[in-house]
């Protein structure tokens, strides 16, 4: 009897170190994609474990949803909104990342990030738009 409560210890030391092994993992994944996005102080944030969901939130929102966004030409004000691509990459990005934090035991990014980045466009474009409009009175 004594021998089966020492395996069963035995088998949960092992299943509590290949989750931690797997939690590092993704943490090591993730820290490389956000240095491959030029986002460094996110990705040794999260390769050091701090905060790696917000993080993860953080840099996409910084650094992968900047080059995908709608783009101002800044001497005509001219707006030219988010690509269909660009979307279809920042809801795969989201996707993803989200499946990596799942993988890792780690708790998913806000349901809300793709509606409020959206929203944030919607506001830079009526923003922009007016700025052209106050330009083109004077």
């Amino acid at each position: 009897m004594g021998s089966e409560s020492m395996s069963e210890a035995v088998l949960n030391a092992i299943e509590k170190r290949l989750a931690r092994n797997l939690k590092k993992q993704v943490q090591k994944g993730l820290a490389e994609v956000f240095d491959l996005t030029n986002c460094k102080a996110v990705a040794r944030e999260i390769r050091a474990g701090r905060n790696v969901t917000g993080n993860a939130e953080f840099g996409i929102r910084l650094c992968v949803h900047p080059k995908t966004a709608p783009r101002v030409d800044p001497t005509t004000l001219k707006f030219y909104p988010q690509t269909k691509r660009g979307k279809e990459l920042d809801e795969k990005i989201i996707e993803k990342t989200n499946q990596m934090l799942e993988t890792g035991g780690f708790p998913k990014m806000s349901p809300n990030l793709l509606s409020s980045m959206r929203k944030k466009d919607k506001e830079f474009e009526k923003e922009i738009k007016a700025r052209r409009k106050k330009l083109r009175k004077s």
